[in-house]
């Protein structure tokens, strides 16, 4: 599963007493996959939209139009945003896919679903995260400064296009 239930079912594990040490882990190895586009059809709606085959990327084009015309928010504006992130990842260590990019390269990438295009695209990455949790009592024998978690939540909006509300996101709001 993702991460933070993984991250959620370690906590729990602590706080019932069932353990006072837990691993968590996670992994992403999509450059291996054969079958991404199925992958990536899977988050659609399995009842009303999946069966119409409409990749994601087609909706974010949507959700993107729908952004603009509700915001009054140029496209160029949103190829800023892109070639703000990607500079700012090079002097990231963490981050995965830093470069120059200028806005221009970003305005002038191939089309994806109008308005969005190749550059606004994160392209697919692979990744992995451990983290080790542990009681308040343990964690004093693992670290001299521990994050302390006071809280995990995550919010995702409506699956189904027909449902959805275009002009906001939802899940960001919750």
């Amino acid at each position: 599963g993702d991460f933070i239930q993984g991250l959620a079912q370690g906590c729990m594990m602590i706080q019932s007493g069932f353990s006072s040490i837990v691993a968590v882990q996670a992994l992403s190895k999509a450059s291996n996959m054969l079958t991404q586009s199925e992958l990536v059809n899977f988050a659609m709606d399995p009842v009303f939209n999946r069966p119409l085959d409409v990749h994601p990327d087609f909706v974010a084009g949507m959700e993107m139009n729908r952004y603009l015309y509700e915001t009054g928010t140029r496209v160029e504006a949103c190829a800023r945003v892109v070639a703000k992130n990607r500079r700012n990842a090079l002097s990231n260590p963490l981050a995965g896919h830093g470069a120059v990019v200028t806005v221009d390269d970003v305005l002038n990438s191939p089309m994806v679903s109008e308005p969005l295009r190749e550059l606004d695209i994160s392209p697919t990455s692979d990744g992995a995260v451990v983290i080790v949790l542990a009681s308040k009592d343990a964690a004093g024998s693992l670290s001299n400064s521990p994050v302390w978690i006071r809280g995990i939540g995550w919010s995702s909006d409506s699956p189904s296009l027909e449902s959805r509300d275009w002009g906001s996101a939802t899940y960001t709001k919750l």
